[in-house]
């Protein structure tokens, strides 16, 4: 057989640069610098405890006395050596660290899932680089919300893995599901695992629907089949932290009130447990923060972002070099930027609704009406 490179060097010249690009963009990072991001100093000094004994000892401490009256390091800083899908990460962000190896392993991850979808190569690439540069995926990895950046990079790979399910490719449909799945887990972010769960149920009924019309159910329950064995095995690559964190849960506030202020409050406590409404709801987007997706700081720009010495606000306030001022006046307590997605990618996604043809397309406009939902009912509110 001989080797054609014309017909190959179309699809590995976009991989080639998504690592370039990555690399010269990430320079500062190979330079030896690194971003200052909040959650991760917290974080360092949650498992300090935790992480002199490990060194110290070579074994594990499953409880710290560093963090509040003390509680399990399930969450903080326990690794799970056993769990061999660490190393299927690190070679998809080619052995790569942070922030680097999360955007080339999500623009990689996203570009296989647009060939797979029958997108030509320097489209796919043009995808991949909307996908992974978003304001927001910046936003979250300067807050230090590594986990949920992790999960959004590995969602593409999920997606793929499922699609070549329903294309009745099933083994390597199920190789990529399994795995994919096994590492988006894995990340620790069961918000963002449970989002992407929703949107693979509107997938499956729609893939239902198809099956149903040409007569393979058949293939439709084959798939089913191994995307739930596959997603069994994927949770129990992480089942050491699942299982104790589930376990953990009834002690804390997420499992109810364990502590009462008085006899009388505990009389009065709501018994349904799990937390109040208003303290699990602070962090959820509003109406504006979700317009704030493709239209540019509706909402404004951070709760602490710099502003140049000669915009009008510094000259408001008799500013003459930069300073930070709080510019953000969505609905969250705060926040580094709203989680902007460009304006040409919203339009490029709203016109494939009506060039596009096939039956991916369908999922992606349910999903998108689903938004529009969201606002018109929260609109409809005010």
């Amino acid at each position: 057989m001989n080797f054609d490179i014309k017909k190959v060097y179309p699809y590995l010249l976009p991989v080639l640069l998504i690592i370039v690009v990555n690399i010269i963009y990430f320079m500062p990072q190979f330079e030896g610098k690194v971003v200052r991001q909040g959650d991760t100093i917290q974080h360092i000094g949650m498992s300090k405890e935790a992480v002199d004994y490990r060194e110290k000892t070579g074994e594990e401490a499953l409880w710290t006395n560093s963090m509040f009256g003390g509680m399990p390091t399930y969450q903080i800083s326990a690794k799970n050596k056993n769990n061999l899908l660490h190393y299927v990460e690190k070679s998809m962000s080619l052995g790569i660290s942070r922030p680097a190896g999360y955007f080339i392993a999500g623009m990689l991850g996203f570009y296989v899932l647009m060939l797979l979808l029958g997108v030509n190569p320097w489209l796919s690439l043009l995808g991949a680089f909307l996908f992974g540069f978003t304001t927001n995926n910046f936003t979250l990895f300067e807050a230090g919300h590594n986990s949920k950046l992790v999960a959004i990079m590995t969602s593409a790979p999920v997606i793929a893995g499922v699609l070549l399910l329903f294309r009745e490719k099933y083994l390597l449909g199920a190789a990529v599901f399994g795995v994919a799945l096994g590492i988006n887990i894995g990340a620790n972010h069961p918000q963002m695992t449970y989002y992407l769960a929703l949107c693979m149920v509107i997938l499956v009924v729609i893939e239902l629907v198809k099956s149903i019309r040409e007569k393979k159910l058949s293939s439709f329950a084959k798939a089913i089949g191994i995307m739930s064995v596959m997603s069994i095995l994927a949770l129990g690559a992480s089942a050491s932290k699942l299982w104790t964190t589930f376990e953990y849960t009834k002690d804390t506030m997420r499992g109810g009130q364990v502590l009462q202020p008085s006899a009388e409050a505990s009389a009065n406590a709501d018994e349904k447990g799990g937390l109040e409404w208003d303290y699990a709801m602070q962090w959820s987007n509003g109406v504006g923060d979700v317009l704030a997706t493709f239209i540019p700081k509706v909402v404004g720009g951070g709760s602490g972002e710099w502003l140049d010495g000669k915009s009008s606000l510094a000259k408001a306030v008799g500013q003459r070099q930069a300073f930070q001022a709080p510019t953000y006046f969505g609905s969250l307590p705060f926040t580094s930027g709203p989680a902007y997605f460009g304006i040409i990618a919203f339009f490029l996604f709203v016109l494939g609704l009506f060039v596009v043809k096939g039956d991916v397309k369908w999922w992606m406009a349910e999903l998108f009406c689903s938004l529009f939902y969201y606002l018109w009912a929260n609109i409809l509110r005010f």
